[in-house]
């Protein structure tokens, strides 16, 4: 085999782990992995494409990816953002940079802007809640025609979603710091007031409506632990959900139905479960999800994406069913590659990678790496556009003559090809994580 590959040998039908020039098999627990990161998923309308954010220290801000739902290539369309959520009906994708959200369609044309951050679509698509310093605002679906509905707003730190419709899109729900703590605030999205609904010590963070909008969940660490709290939106009501021994983050209610997604954990060793609508046990879903990125509901609840280590020693976008039992799929940044019983080199990242030879003497090296073109796809709809290309790359693996197993095709997106992680590592944890 040629020099320029780093060659692992191993066989007997089990698991090849392969680790590249820029990362050790061994995990550091000093140190942060050199490797690209995923996190914050959002469905697009039609539930067959999810948009995410990637962090490198080749990135200055992050970019925003795509990946299909179940199968294909993740794909770099947008560039350096956060994406804040699709448009219902219509396939628009909120991308907050540098203080300002941009509103981009699927070949990446800015149809409008707000200037502000943690923007939200309301639930008909016909407008735009957003944080413009410290006001609450809400613009027309363009950005035009901006209407002051909340002031004193500045979120906790611990607050990821910002504001949050109604199911109905009559009002809004966001957290914000107070000065002897934080609250929970409920504004009429047509500017005619806001209320306090809500008012405790330490951090009240990450609200969420339920379906039928007679409950708002958040989170608050009132004692040090995150607990998960619910409210009427007229301030009645207001009690635990979930908690115990551990942390219960990021609650997201069903849009179909009243159960509760979440995720549980201590320290940075977190995992999904979903709150069944008639009580009884908490069910797991994921385990070693990431503990600063909210699981995120389908359109029809029959499926949640969230960012998990699993196979890798890196955060990934996984897709789950919403019923347990299920078995989580990964669709960003991948690291698993299966062989066959073939003789073949089975090529694998630059990163840890997770190979399955299935048989005989495998050979394994890095991939060289090429750039392929790949058509824009529509995310409100399933059409396919005919204008711009877009850029990804494609890991080319080139039979050898080896014996033993071939290797799977890896898709990998240049922007994240190196680089150090700024967020927490995956971790392997327990499959008894604290949440009954």
């Amino acid at each position: 085999m040629k020099n320029r590959f780093a060659l692992l040998l191993a066989c007997l039908g089990g698991i090849l782990v392969l680790a590249g020039p820029l990362a050790l098999a061994a995990p550091s627990t000093t140190t942060a992995p050199t490797v690209p990161n995923d996190s914050q998923p959002w469905w697009a309308p039609n539930g067959r494409a999810i948009a995410f954010q990637r962090e490198s220290p080749a990135l200055e801000s992050g970019d925003v990816l795509f990946t299909p739902a179940a199968r294909g290539a993740e794909v770099d369309i947008i560039g350096a953002g956060r994406p804040r959520g699709f448009r219902p009906g219509e396939g628009q994708l909120l991308v907050e940079l540098d203080g300002a959200t941009s509103i981009r369609d699927a070949s990446d044309r800015q149809l409008g802007a707000v200037a502000g951050t943690d923007a939200a679509w309301s639930p008909d698509g016909g407008h735009i809640a957003f944080l413009h310093g410290d006001v609450l605002e809400v613009a027309d679906a363009a950005g035009a025609n901006v209407l002051d509905v909340a002031t004193s707003i500045v979120p906790p730190t611990a607050d990821l979603t910002g504001p949050v419709w109604s199911p109905r899109g009559g009002q809004l729900t966001v957290a914000k710091t107070t000065e002897s703590g934080s609250a929970l605030v409920v504004a009429g999205a047509d500017g005619s007031g806001a209320q306090v609904v809500f008012e405790g010590a330490n951090q009240i963070a990450n609200p969420s409506w339920s379906p039928d909008g007679s409950k708002i969940a958040f989170e608050w660490n009132s004692t040090g632990r995150w607990v998960i709290w619910s409210v009427r939106p007229d301030g009645t009501d207001a009690h635990p959900e979930i908690g115990g021994a551990a942390d219960y983050r990021f609650p997201q209610w069903s849009p179909a139905d009243g159960r509760l997604a979440f995720i549980a954990g201590t320290g940075q060793r977190y995992a999904l479960y979903v709150r069944p609508a008639t009580g009884g046990a908490n069910q797991k879903l994921v385990d070693d999800v990431r503990p600063d990125s909210p699981p995120r509901w389908s359109p029809t609840g029959s499926q949640l994406a969230v960012a998990a280590g699993q196979d890798c020693r890196r955060w990934g976008i996984y897709v789950v069913s919403s019923q347990a039992p299920a078995r989580p799929l990964r669709r960003s940044n991948q690291c698993r590659i299966d062989g066959t019983g073939g003789a073949d080199v089975i090529y694998g990242t630059a990163y840890f990678d997770v190979i399955h030879g299935l048989g005989g003497n495998d050979a394994a090296g890095l991939a060289t790496i090429r750039p392929t073109s790949v058509p824009a796809t529509r995310f409100g709809t399933a059409s396919t556009s005919t204008g711009r290309k877009l850029a990804t790359w494609q890991a080319a693996a080139t039979r050898g003559r080896t014996s033993g197993c071939s290797a799977r095709r890896q898709r990998h997106v240049t922007r994240a090809a190196t680089g150090a992680a700024a967020s927490p590592a995956p971790h392997a944890i327990s499959s008894s994580s604290p949440a009954t």
